[in-house]
């Protein structure tokens, strides 16, 4: 017997190695008994040679096909809202000063800052705040320990002594600090940021989260409450609370999804108030919820069932 009748043994064996399965696991998604597969793989199978080549290749292209739609989503989807947070964000960097980026929920303002990290990790420090960090001396030890090259201490120092070597990381160093869900901050929180970019002046701050924001800055006709503050904020960006339908396809192209009516119902569900973007990933559990193997591509009742199962539909 010669090399091209057994084509498959160098694939077969890559991919039992890739996926783990041992011979007998091999056998049973391809329908064959395990002897078979050892003899073929020992190039001694008797048999009909040409049927069980053919059976491999429709099982290795099915492989291929499945494997399309089991691509996760992965870095930002390329929105009209990611490009506008990208934007403000980068034009924050560029003048070294403050800006907010508020909207709804669920409008991709926390993958925008996650995304412009990912393309300037370098010089760029992501924090996520939440209730635990609201305080001033809890959001600048939480800035502290995120600063390139610092060492952790044994015993935490005061929080005075933490600006102070703050400002001094900072001032040798251009950053841009994302301060996402920002609406938790504290206004002693909010302050103290504010006198760290007024004494390091190669840095730029961005808040980014909910209209809240607002209320305490003194936007949209509000007294501030943080006169020095406001008075700081060169850029101040609105996300736009609707997804455009050209953009919900293309999120659909990223999992090979051609059917024009599932783009059109998570296009519907999309511009929903609240959790928008939370809709475009039901393709990304629709996806995790089949098979690799045996299951059929992405159809609207998978779509339908997957937003069912995160409490969307």
């Amino acid at each position: 017997m010669s090399t091209n009748d057994y084509p498959y043994i160098d694939q077969i064996t890559r991919h039992m190695t890739a996926r783990g399965y041992s011979q007998a696991e091999f056998a049973r998604r391809t329908s064959y008994s395990t002897s078979v597969i050892s003899q073929y793989l020992k190039r001694k199978y008797p048999g009909d040679l040409a049927e069980v080549n053919e059976t491999f290749r429709q099982y290795f292209a099915a492989q291929q096909h499945y494997a399309q739609y089991q691509r996760p989503l992965t870095g930002a989807v390329s929105t009209a809202q990611l490009k506008d947070v990208l934007g403000a964000i980068a034009y924050v960097a560029k003048l070294c000063s403050f800006g907010v980026v508020i909207g709804e929920a669920g409008l991709g303002k926390t993958m925008g800052f996650r995304e412009f990290q990912r393309q300037n990790r370098t010089n760029t420090i992501l924090l996520t705040m939440d209730r635990t960090k609201r305080s001033y001396t809890a959001f600048v030890q939480y800035l502290y320990h995120k600063l390139p090259g610092v060492r952790r201490r044994k015993t935490t120092p005061k929080a005075a002594f933490l600006v102070d070597e703050i400002i001094y990381h900072l001032s040798s160093l251009r950053r841009t600090i994302l301060i996402d869900e920002a609406q938790f901050l504290s206004m002693d929180a909010l302050e103290v940021a504010r006198s760290i970019q007024d004494q390091t002046t190669e840095c730029g701050f961005v808040l980014g989260g909910t209209f809240d924001i607002d209320s305490v800055l003194g936007f949209g006709g509000r007294v501030p409450e943080n006169a020095q503050l406001f008075s700081r904020v060169k850029v101040h960006m609105v996300v736009e609370p609707t997804i455009a339908p050209a953009d919900v396809q293309r999120v659909c192209a990223l999992h090979e999804v051609r059917d024009p009516e599932i783009a059109a119902w998570l296009h519907q569900g999309c511009n929903q108030p609240g959790r928008r973007y939370r809709w475009i990933h039901t393709l990304i559990t629709a996806a995790h919820m089949r098979s690799l193997d045996y299951d059929e591509p992405i159809c609207l009742a998978t779509v339908k069932r997957a937003a069912r199962q995160i409490g969307l539909a």
